[in-house]
């Protein structure tokens, strides 16, 4: 009976969070068939210019992100010194960045008026404009590579200890030991690499629209914004929408299919590795690692120093600034609360059933993966009009959207925590009658409270630095710290947007400590 009744909720669950999904894909489906309805052509001339040059982008960030990166995860891997394991928390910055900080920081380095550009200036060397293709790849790159290093470390600890030590004995080279042991390992990394850094590409936005510089560089989900924000065009809206969610499908199912590595992404230090080679190949090694701390690096420093002669004072004690900061906190919270409440019922209800039912869970809070952001805001934003002004609801529906883009994170970090349990203890707990509030007291809560914290940590801080949503509803009531910072950085107040840009980056760092301490707190108590 217990059992019946947490599979009756995983059910219910599942049904109203597949609902909720659903339903905006619906709105954007009614909306585009209206076009086909009065005759007109999904794909014209200007959507498959969009299209290709948000395919093109994605590519050669996904190329310059990860061809580094193998070479920055095999240099970390191989040496050690001192100071390494700070160097490696320095080189993974850029992962907890917001992307539209990642963009105002690079602008202040390489901007028309940033540093370099000054620099050069000085030397009578004309700098040439970060807008465009190029200022949408170094940003990509700034973000991704970091991840791309998460990615490819693990792949040295993939190899046998025994294959290390045979190259010794036969005094293989580095490239010899590269193509005959590190390669084979390393390859099926890159694939998953490439494949995970373009789909974070394709449905960028933040970068795009802060680092775009005009229709030349407008990608899908800028011309989604544009569509509503600017011309009004609800059809096209929803048209690029369904195109952009109908190639994420497309891209994802090509995904699964590519066989499966068992531990994807490293959550501690790459593995060290005793090599014996040359001076040059050592030096080669520091030189790459200097080159990817320098170019990582040098933005979020040019950020802090333009930040600290920053009016400080004036930003923070503005009005719109202290709304902004009070609607962001509650966004990232309720979002937070959202995705951990459905992601648990899911994981929970999922638990001890066998064959597709056992997925179910799984495969509804896979959704978002094929629904980018954009695609679902502009989706509430449709379903809304029908029924309020969407000015209205703006908070709730964006907590809603970035809940909802949240529960693959938690879905992927509970999961493995109640099957494990469940393999543990699921069947003790049967034979002793154990159940309901009981299990729920004594075996679900201690398990699940310290890992939510770290999946409620993780989306608080990506909701905190939401920018496109945000950007889709556009209510003054319901701005929040990215459109805040957009607004200053698009009036050319660099200063102040800079100020923001680290306050950004503070508090969703704060927010997501204070909720991964506080659950694991709970659990103590």
């Amino acid at each position: 009976m217990v059992r019946r009744t947490g599979t009756l909720i995983g059910n219910v669950t599942a049904l109203l969070v597949g609902l909720t999904l659903f339903l905006p894909i619906l709105a954007l489906l009614a909306t585009g068939l209206q076009e086909a309805g009065q005759g007109g052509r999904w794909l014209d001339g200007r959507t498959l210019l969009t299209l290709r040059f948000t395919l093109v982008q994605a590519t050669l960030s996904a190329l310059l992100a990860v061809l580094p990166a193998v070479l920055v995860a095999r240099a970390l891997v191989r040496r050690s010194f001192p100071g390494r394991d700070l160097l490696e928390r320095l080189l993974a910055l850029p992962v907890l960045v917001p992307a539209l900080v990642a963009g105002s920081a690079l602008l202040v380095l390489f901007g028309r008026r940033g540093w370099v550009a000054e620099l050069f200036g000085m030397l009578g060397i004309p700098w040439p404009s970060i807008y465009g293709l190029t200022g949408i790849l170094i940003g990509h790159v700034f973000l991704n590579l970091p991840l791309a290093v998460r990615i490819l470390a693990p792949a040295w600890r993939a190899v046998p200890a025994e294959q290390w030590r045979l190259a010794r004995q036969l005094g293989l080279g580095d490239l010899a030991r590269f193509r005959l042991i590190e390669w084979p390992a390393l390859a099926p990394r890159i694939a998953r690499a490439l494949g995970i850094v373009f789909m974070l590409c394709f449905t960028s936005f933040a970068l795009p629209m802060t680092l775009g510089g005009g229709p030349a560089g407008t990608t899908m989900e800028v011309a989604i914004y544009e569509a509503l924000r600017v011309d009004a065009d609800l059809v096209r809206v929803a048209v690029l929408a369904l195109l952009q969610i109908a190639l994420c499908s497309v891209l994802v199912g090509i995904g699964l299919g590519v066989r499966t590595i068992r531990s994807g992404v490293s959550t501690g230090a790459p593995p060290k590795l005793r090599v014996e080679d040359g001076l040059l190949a050592k030096a080669l090694d520091g030189l790459v690692l200097a080159a990817a701390l320098l170019f990582l690096g040098a933005p979020l420093l040019a950020l802090l120093l333009e930040a600290a002669g920053g009016p400080w004072w004036k930003v923070l004690s503005a009005p719109m600034f202290l709304v902004a900061l009070r609607n962001s906190v509650v966004v990232a919270l309720a979002a937070a609360l959202i995705s951990l409440v459905a992601g648990s019922l899911l994981v929970l209800g999922a638990r001890g059933r066998a064959g597709f039912l056992m997925r179910a869970g799984e495969y509804v809070g896979s959704i978002p993966l094929v629904t980018p952001a954009l695609a679902l805001g502009a989706g509430l934003f449709l379903l809304l009009r029908r029924v309020v002004d969407p000015a209205e609801v703006a908070l709730p529906a964006i907590a809603l959207a970035n809940g909802l883009m949240g529960l693959p994170y938690v879905v992927a970090i509970l999961g493995p925590e109640v099957a494990r349990r469940e393999m543990e203890h699921g069947r003790l707990c049967r034979a002793l009658g154990i159940g309901g509030a009981t299990r729920w007291r004594l075996i679900d809560l201690p398990t699940l409270l310290p890992v939510a914290g770290l999946a409620g940590g993780l989306v608080a801080a990506f909701s905190l630095g939401d920018f496109g949503v945000v950007a889709l509803f556009g209510a003054d009531e319901a701005r929040t710290l990215p459109m805040h910072l957009h607004l200053q950085a698009g009036s050319y107040r660099s200063a102040d947007a800079a100020v923001t840009a680290v306050v950004l980056v503070v508090l969703a760092a704060g927010l997501m400590w204070a909720v991964e301490r506080g659950l694991a707190h709970a659990v103590r108590r």
